[in-house]
């Protein structure tokens, strides 16, 4: 994430897991853990003491992702910030509403690269259950209306929206890409690979099968691999020895 091919079939099974809710609007910070573990605030061992809880302290509590005591925050739990705590993010979020926040990727890897992140805390497509559909219908239709923006501002443009196969931060988030791929972030084989292979998967598809299997599951040694695959021209199909040599080609690719 801060980091075409034909979309895998995508199969899946999952056990249920919490129902559906979400975020509102705004947050104010208040750190639900801290709370309860302040004595002067009706902490632990004081509990005829302990405040009645606010709507932000309960939506706090409701977005955050569970933490390891003592575990600091790292490139792999970084999105969980723009959630629980917008209010430190605003230059960094374009919308935001009671089901999901929508971020620009902080490397993108193309012109426009946008996250959709859902609000409830669902670690990632593999945690997915029939219990959050409407979650993850939401975040598509949030993320076609973007593309209906972007495109008014730029008609050139073509998008894909999807989810990585395997994910390289956790909670749940779609991406919104433009195909140009014309960006400096964009590095190596592995970025490439990540975004312009089967690696990348349709969200529509990922929605499909959760409506009629109820969970989603992938070959992780399949994905593995892809990652590591030759680089190539995602319009035309040629191979491209190295990176330099792939984005001079896509630049002027037209199929």
């Amino acid at each position: 994430a801060w980091q075409n091919g034909a979309a895998p079939a995508v199969s899946a099974a999952r056990s249920a897991a919490p129902t559906a809710g979400g975020a509102t609007g705004g947050a104010d910070g208040i750190n639900a853990f801290a709370m309860l573990m302040d004595p002067g605030r009706g902490g632990t061992g004081a509990s005829s003491r302990e405040p009645a809880r606010s709507a932000a302290a309960t939506t706090a509590a409701s977005t955050a992702a569970p933490r390891a005591q003592g575990a600091g925050p790292s490139w792999f739990t970084a999105l969980n910030a723009y959630v629980e705590h917008p209010e430190r993010h605003a230059a960094d979020i374009v919308h935001r509403d009671a089901v999901c926040t929508v971020i620009r990727d902080k490397f993108p890897k193309a012109k426009v690269h946008l996250l959709v992140l859902s609000n409830r805390f669902i670690p990632d497509l593999l945690k997915l259950t029939p219990a959050d559909v409407p979650t993850l219908k939401h975040m598509l239709s949030v993320a076609q209306q973007l593309e209906t923006k972007e495109l008014a501002r730029d008609p050139t443009l073509v998008f894909r929206t999807g989810l990585h196969a395997i994910p390289s931060m956790e909670r749940l988030h779609v991406h919104l890409i433009s195909q140009d791929f014309s960006s400096p972030c964009l590095k190596n084989k592995k970025h490439w690979n990540s975004f312009a292979s089967e690696f990348f998967l349709s969200a529509t598809d990922v929605l499909g099968q959760l409506e009629t299997t109820g969970g989603v599951t992938i070959d992780r040694t399949r994905y593995e691999a892809v990652l590591k695959q030759d680089l190539r021209c995602h319009r035309c199909g040629i191979t491209l020895r190295n990176m330099p040599k792939l984005k001079g080609h896509i630049a002027m690719c037209a199929q």
